[in-house]
């Protein structure tokens, strides 16, 4: 059973508003989403900085190696260096969530 949570925008729920306002079918909106969401990736995995003025930038940002402490043995492992993505928010679109 699936739970409705009014507050969750899924991935079928912008298909089906990029097909309403772009009068597109849902076959193509789901293409055109798909192709967007990959070339975002691919830039991504080629540390490239993605940039859409108005919206905001997607970039990623090295984590370095570091020491932890595993917290069932308390015996300190090795956590190895990582990529994490990050989204900065445009001026334009903190200025609409910002709006009252």
């Amino acid at each position: 059973m699936v739970s409705y949570n009014p507050n969750l925008v899924t991935k079928m729920d912008i298909v089906r508003d990029l097909a309403k306002k772009s009068k597109l079918t849902h076959t193509v909106a789901r293409s055109v989403l798909n192709n967007l969401l990959e070339i975002i990736e691919r830039n991504l995995k080629k540390e490239k900085r993605l940039q859409i003025i108005g919206f905001g930038s997607f970039y990623t940002k090295q984590k370095p190696a570091r020491t932890a402490i595993n917290p069932n043995t308390r015996k300190p492992i090795q956590v190895p260096e990582k990529k994490l993505v990050k989204f900065a928010p445009g001026k334009a679109l903190r200025e609409a969530v910002n709006k009252k």
